[in-house]
């Protein structure tokens, strides 16, 4: 039997059934009424040319980013402060 027979059907029965299967479910606004924006990392973002960790301390890493300075944050990203004030 030709392939073509199967495939055909497949894929039109897909197209016609497709926009009943994205419809997009409700969802309760008090759910997401606790979330807040907040800034993450160094204000002067951007591409990053390199980030490293510190050997034996988990939470401190260093990042300089393509526009100059050395970031540094001693709490995994928490906080983070310039080296070269």
């Amino acid at each position: 039997m030709n392939k073509r027979f199967f495939w055909i059907p497949l894929a039109s029965l897909c197209i016609f059934l497709s926009p009943f299967a994205l419809h997009a479910q409700k969802y309760d606004p008090a759910m997401y009424q606790e979330l807040h924006w907040r800034m993450i990392g160094p204000f002067r973002g951007g591409r990053t040319v390199s980030i490293s960790g510190v050997p034996g301390q988990p939470n401190v890493f260093y990042m300089a980013p393509n526009n100059g300075g050395v970031w540094k944050t001693t709490d995994s990203g928490r906080d983070v402060e310039s080296n070269f004030r």
